[in-house]
């Protein structure tokens, strides 16, 4: 059975107040995510006091959200899940705001939904955005640590000098390189083969190189590493926004990446 929006906000409304309205049980159930605890543990945790403590204890018990066993306390099973997608939830409202400038004015449906729903894994990224007196300041810190990587897995849809030299240079290391490009990019890559057929036939024959296309629209430019991810966006109008660059060294982020990767390349074709 199928439920509209509608149906199901009526159903889980009370629920949804009971977990966001209270700082005291949000704070317990996130704590008591980490494992079991006794009252002298979550106060010095949560910073609170004992009998505020308790008070939110009791009406967690009550719902059998929390449990307690002996002198410790612990999530039921139905607490657990609530307080996974409850977590899952405060760092998806932190990472649409903290980013805002990216979003806003931007595409962002080259984000699949899927991944759109695990956007709380770039919790612990950095905006980088050029300044008036240091314009190229996302480039260059893309570039800087890009450098030590040993994996390097791409999507492009835009064409920079710079960054098929940064591709060439990760290929000569033995670095894994994997690029996804649209088919306009495509065709300047040809352009250079053309230039210099040596320098590229030297390229394509390398093993740890993989050259993928897809005849969609791709609206992000995007790079993950076995260090980090950057993510850039197309504005509103489809040009794309080298002015900011999403970075994140958090494991998180990079299995999200990772995971993004793969959703580009099972709907493109390899022809390297």
């Amino acid at each position: 059975m199928k439920y509209n929006a509608y149906e199901l906000l009526d159903e889980v409304q009370d629920n949804l107040k009971f977990l966001a309205i209270s700082g005291v049980r949000a704070k317990i159930l996130i704590t008591l995510q980490e494992g079991p605890k006794n009252l002298s543990e979550l106060r010095e945790l949560i910073n609170l006091r004992s009998s505020t403590i308790l008070h939110g204890m009791n009406e967690l018990e009550k719902r059998n959200i929390v449990r307690k066993t002996g002198d410790r306390y612990n999530l039921s099973a139905t607490g657990q899940i609530l307080t996974l997608n409850f977590v899952d939830l405060v760092k998806s409202i932190i990472v649409a705001k903290r980013y805002e400038d990216l979003w806003e004015g931007h595409q962002i449906d080259g984000i699949p939904v899927h991944l759109m729903l695990q956007i709380g894994s770039l919790i612990n990224a950095d905006l980088i955005t050029s300044e008036p007196t240091d314009i190229y300041k996302p480039h260059l810190n893309f570039t800087q640590i890009a450098s030590d990587s040993k994996k390097f897995w791409g999507i492009s849809p835009f064409f920079h000098s710079e960054y098929t030299e940064l591709m060439i240079e990760m290929v000569s290391r033995g670095v894994d390189t994997k690029i996804i490009v649209t088919e306009s990019i495509m065709n300047k890559l040809h352009e250079l083969a053309a230039q210099d057929p040596e320098a590229f036939a030297n390229l394509t024959s390398q093993e740890n190189f993989e050259l993928w296309i897809t005849d969609k629209e791709v609206k992000l430019g995007f790079t993950v590493t076995d260090r980090f991810i950057s993510l850039g966006l197309a504005l509103d109008d489809g040009t794309y926004d080298y002015s900011m660059d999403l970075v994140s060294d958090d494991h998180d982020a990079i299995i999200w990446g990772e995971k993004l990767f793969e959703y580009y390349r099972e709907r493109s074709k390899r022809v390297i």
